[in-house]
């Protein structure tokens, strides 16, 4: 791993990283060389992970460095790891990563989430900020429902 702080050692760092079956050192090589700017080496590593480890790896690593071309392989990472998360909140961070990603259709699943929410769920606590987010961002396209949604939980009592 030393060898991926030197920059003039990128291709000999690749070669390693991609002759190692660990996709987590794929992974830590890719996110090094990131940082050197040898984007097209990040790609190839990357690539090489396949999806089940890039799911595994997304969840505890941190994705700000993933270059624009693997977006789309990130997004459907990410879509997966939405569709199979239980808890409300969980879905509600998944969907603002997949934001930043570019992915589609996230102002309906936000609306979709926060309608699904119950009135413990809405009560002052940890999550608050999921839900500020959700509705902060749902504000900036699409206020009257954040209006009617609050109107409404205010109505039965949510909140």
């Amino acid at each position: 791993m030393q060898l991926a702080h030197n920059p003039w050692l990128a291709d000999v760092v690749e070669e390693i990283a991609l002759a190692d079956p660990s996709m987590k050192i794929r992974w830590s090589v890719a996110q090094m060389l990131s940082w050197y700017g040898f984007t097209e080496r990040v790609e190839g590593l990357l690539a090489s992970i396949n999806d089940a480890s890039l799911l595994e790896l997304l969840r505890t690593s941190h994705h700000d460095e993933i270059p624009k071309s693997q977006w789309p392989r990130v997004v459907a990472a990410y879509e997966k790891m939405y569709k199979e998360a239980a808890d409300p909140f969980e879905r509600l961070r998944l969907l603002r990563v997949l934001q930043t990603f570019g992915a589609t259709n996230i102002a309906n699943k936000m609306k979709a989430e926060l309608d699904g929410l119950s009135p413990d769920q809405l009560k002052p606590g940890d999550n608050q900020g999921q839900i500020r987010w959700a509705l902060d961002e749902l504000q900036k396209s699409d206020p009257k429902w954040v209006s009617e949604w609050a109107i409404q939980k205010v109505l039965d009592k949510s909140i």
